[in-house]
């Protein structure tokens, strides 16, 4: 479940599809086995060197066209986290319009202690999501923060046993 451009390049392309579909009224974005998503992926295998500056920045700006692409949808967005989330998974959480968690599910924004750039446009979306001084206090410390701490804090809307999460998202 770790986030690589193939997985960018794959989210968007279902995102475009879905501009023009009027039979489907909801979207659900969920992990497979125990994870929402371990992030962007750290260790991609060794792809061939880029061939150019816009090559470059393309690659570099994944990220962000994938957020804006859900974000943008027209359908009503549904994260349902199963499991662990984190950076850029906590971003693509965010960019859904309804976020379901289970119990055991969650979450953390590691990029400080991984000294890695806090990309993706996630601070302006966070801060909407979580306020200003809660966004800040979880960037800084990169603090884990459980399904219970999110729903307090209202990132998420409702935490379910994990064996109920996707029946209830689909309801």
């Amino acid at each position: 479940n770790a986030i690589d451009y193939t997985m960018h390049e794959e989210l968007q392309d279902v995102c475009h599809a879905l501009r023009t579909d009027a039979d489907t009224r909801v979207v659900i974005v969920t992990g497979e086995g125990r994870a929402f998503s371990s992030g962007n992926d750290l260790n991609p295998p060794r792809a061939r060197p880029t061939r150019s500056d816009l090559e470059r920045r393309l690659r570099v700006g994944a990220g962000n066209r994938t957020s804006e692409a859900i974000e943008s949808l027209d359908q009503v967005t549904i994260a349902a986290v199963n499991g662990l989330a984190i950076g850029g998974a906590v971003v693509f959480a965010a960019c859904c319009d309804l976020r379901l968690a289970a119990q055991s599910a969650w979450f953390s924004i590691p990029e400080v202690d991984l000294a890695l750039p806090l990309t993706w446009n996630a601070l302006p979306r966070l801060m909407r999501e979580l306020g200003p001084a809660r966004t800040k206090e979880l960037v800084m410390t990169c603090a884990r923060f459980s399904a219970d701490e999110a729903l307090r804090w209202g990132f998420v809307n409702h935490v379910y046993p994990d064996a109920a999460l996707m029946r209830e998202a689909r309801a």
